[in-house]
């Protein structure tokens, strides 16, 4: 008799659940560290995420939502040939996710998505490729605060942009041929003028409210497991400094910033992070794309990729340039 091999969805469970536990141990057995830790999750979200984002989540809920992007980003030449291959709408989402930051690009993707502006397949696309590390946090904490390579901004920009680039290149012929155009078109648009401005302005602020809580309450639980990783693994470990950073990317780029590597491993290795994103972007994104159909799993591949790029890229330039 075979043995009933355990169903995938029942093991996510037990994982899950199995860190709620371990969490809540953590709690009760390390309650100064959480209460630090979690003082630190909700300081990040309070004085970093909440002032950066929450103004673009209500302007761009508003700006979605009444189709002025697509008229925009239509005045400018050489709009229906891009090498990104995205409609204007799409250009806004993607234009907006490299200045946001995470999760913006799959929130912006997801929303156009279900308001029928996009299509599947572009939705996916941007999903995949739109989710970026914002300027402000690469420039000010990444290299600035952790590296101290300010003379290295634009080379670091550079190398993230190229890679994100390529990606673009390898993965839009994937989504082709996942999303058929017949299968994946815009249902019908909804215009501006069916929504009273002041109902499209109110849904627009708690709708950006609840995105912002619901980034703020996953930044809260990855700062207590981040707090676990810390008494668990070594504290100067290299493998534990890499666990954190794929883990959380704010607390992991600061353990590598520390490590006694070279200066141009731990720039590769930072930025590799920062493409990649970490788990804690992954759940976050996970949240903004729910219910849409959109494939996390793709989404995770192609941040995977994009962060080796980005690490084999930042290698090259130390070797043939510096």
């Amino acid at each position: 008799m075979k043995k009933k091999i355990p169903d995938i969805k029942y093991l996510k469970r037990i994982v899950f659940f199995s860190l709620i536990f371990l969490t809540i141990f953590y709690m009760l057995l390390s309650p100064a560290s959480a209460l630090q830790n979690s003082a630190d999750g909700i300081r990040l979200w309070f004085h970093t995420l909440l002032p950066a984002l929450l103004p673009f989540l209500i302007l761009s809920g508003i700006l979605t939502s009444s189709g002025v992007p697509a008229k925009v980003f239509g005045l400018l030449p050489g709009r229906t040939v891009n090498p990104l291959g995205l409609s204007c709408d799409g250009m806004y989402a993607f234009a907006l996710g490299l200045f946001c930051g995470y999760p913006m690009g799959a929130k912006l993707a997801a929303d156009l998505w279900r308001s029928g502006r996009i299509s599947k397949r572009e939705a996916q696309y941007l999903v995949m490729t739109a989710n970026n590390p914002g300027p402000v946090f690469v420039s000010g904490y990444l290299l600035h605060q952790l590296l101290q390579a300010d003379h290295l901004k634009a080379a670091a920009f550079t190398l993230l942009y190229t890679s994100l680039l390529l990606c673009c290149l390898l993965f839009r012929p994937v989504c082709a041929r996942l999303y058929p155009a017949d299968a994946s078109e815009p249902s019908t648009k909804k215009e501006v003028s069916e929504v009273p401005l002041p109902e499209l302005l109110d849904t627009s602020i708690m709708n950006g409210f609840e995105t912002v809580t619901k980034l703020g309450g996953y930044i809260l639980l990855f700062s207590l497991l981040s707090g676990i990783l810390e008494q668990i693994l070594p504290p100067s470990g290299c493998i534990g400094s890499l666990i954190m950073a794929v883990n959380e990317l704010t607390s992991g780029s600061a353990r590598i910033a520390k490590l006694p590597w070279e200066f141009s491993m731990r720039f590769s290795v930072i930025l590799g992070a920062a493409s990649f994103g970490g788990i804690s972007c992954m759940f976050q994104t996970s949240s903004m794309i729910r219910g849409t159909g959109l494939s996390l799993g793709m989404y995770a591949l192609a941040k995977t990729v994009n962060g080796l790029l980005t690490f084999v890229l930042c290698r090259l330039f130390f070797f043939f340039v510096l």
